[in-house]
């Protein structure tokens, strides 16, 4: 017992130390490599979560604002498996980081010892999940994947698995490969409700990754809802901050916003993050253009005007 409860620390411990390397400290800007790192709790955003109320084709939808809300919601109706759909850019792996960081730090999931973010990207039908956790997320330990699975086995209920990407992996769920028991868990058996039971399932997909998941009962459906004009206005507060420089031109972008001089369809982070990006380069002294092309291809140039040999090379 003495030697479980060693290695369920040292897990957690190297688990919490990629996560805070890997997954909780964000690229300012994504696409730019070169580019300045931020902690993720500084930029975050928290987003507004729908979930589905009653039955039928189309159920009455209610809006939370923490999904530490609506996991105890779920979780006194006895649910434990979710299906998070979002749009490109919507923030679906930026939630995956939010409950990420907060289980690093301890504000949430008290009850959850072990928590496994699978990027199914990574992975195919065959694939064990403690391969997978031992290659993706343990790769710095000595650490046996079947020992990591007595380990799971032995915490069961405070597991907390995240399966991030599903439209990243199309077929993976449609596989009709036959589950034949046997003492590895595969990730596609965990997700299909087949293995490890007592877990807690999280899943992730863009709207068309959707269908994968049709014929899997037990899922409960959560849907990541638009920014509104509000959340955009404080992202652009948050993320140019109290510095007395940086500060004067987020609030200039913000009275653009006000003055509803931005046109463009700001409904989703990434595209309000394009907008940031653009404002700050031009030091707001340009009119953000009224099409996302245009947009793109001004910070394509803006990009290689600063460092070229990083564009359009491997």
């Amino acid at each position: 017992m003495y030697m479980t409860e060693y290695l369920i620390k040292r897990i957690a411990e190297e688990l919490k130390k990629h996560y805070r390397d890997h997954v909780c400290k964000k690229l300012i800007y994504p696409w730019d490599q070169t580019g300045k790192w931020m902690e993720f709790d500084k930029i975050y955003i928290p987003v507004t979560i729908d979930r589905d109320v009653g039955a039928g084709a189309k159920p009455i939808k209610e809006s939370l604002e923490s999904y530490e809300e609506l996991f105890k919601i779920e979780e006194d109706k006895g649910h434990k498996r979710f299906l998070l759909v979002g749009d490109p850019g919507q923030g679906k792996s930026s939630f995956c980081a939010k409950v990420a960081h907060d289980w690093c730090v301890e504000t949430t999931l008290e009850n959850i010892q072990l928590l496994f973010i699978i990027d199914l990207a990574k992975v195919d039908k065959d694939t064990l999940i403690e391969d997978a956790i031992c290659e993706h997320l343990l790769s710095d330990i000595d650490i046996e994947p079947t020992k990591l699975r007595e380990v799971i086995k032995h915490l069961k209920q405070s597991i907390f698995f995240i399966f991030d990407g599903l439209d990243e992996a199309p077929g993976l769920m449609s596989s009709k490969v036959e589950n034949k028991g046997g003492d590895g868990n595969r990730v596609t058996d965990v997700m299909k409700d087949q293995k490890l039971k007592d877990c807690r399932v999280l899943v992730t997909t863009r709207p068309w990754g959707e269908k994968e998941m049709k014929d899997i009962p037990g899922y409960k459906r959560l849907e990541l809802k638009k920014m509104t004009r509000e959340n955009v206005k404080k992202y652009v507060e948050t993320f140019f901050g109290q510095d007395s420089e940086t500060k004067s031109l987020g609030d200039s972008l913000v009275k653009f916003i006000d003055e509803n001089k931005l046109t463009l369809d700001t409904s989703t982070p990434l595209i309000v993050l394009l907008v940031i990006y653009y404002w700050f380069e031009t030091g707001g002294s340009s009119r953000i253009p009224v099409q996302l092309r245009i947009l793109y291809d001004n910070i394509i140039s803006i990009m290689y005007k600063k460092q070229p040999q990083h564009i359009f090379t491997k």
